[in-house]
């Protein structure tokens, strides 16, 4: 065995949109917090682009998620 190099077991496709939902969660409440907290036209148009790219992001997440368990 090389060094450094460890054992474990591949990462199933379903884990790693889990892992993608997840993370899609934490930056949209982040970007939710960054809205609330701009003055400026500017930044609130930014926030905006951002949370709808966010949640589009979430729907597909979700969706491939859902088809996965045939529901």
């Amino acid at each position: 065995m090389a060094l450094g190099v460890s054992k474990r077991p591949p990462v199933s496709e379903r884990e790693i949109l889990l892992r993608e939902l997840s993370e899609t969660q934490e930056r949209l409440s982040e970007a939710n917090a960054r809205f609330n907290m701009a003055t400026q036209p500017e930044l609130i148009e930014q926030c905006v682009y951002e949370i709808n790219a966010l949640k589009a992001r979430h729907a597909y997440y979700i969706r491939v998620l859902r088809e996965e368990d045939g529901l």
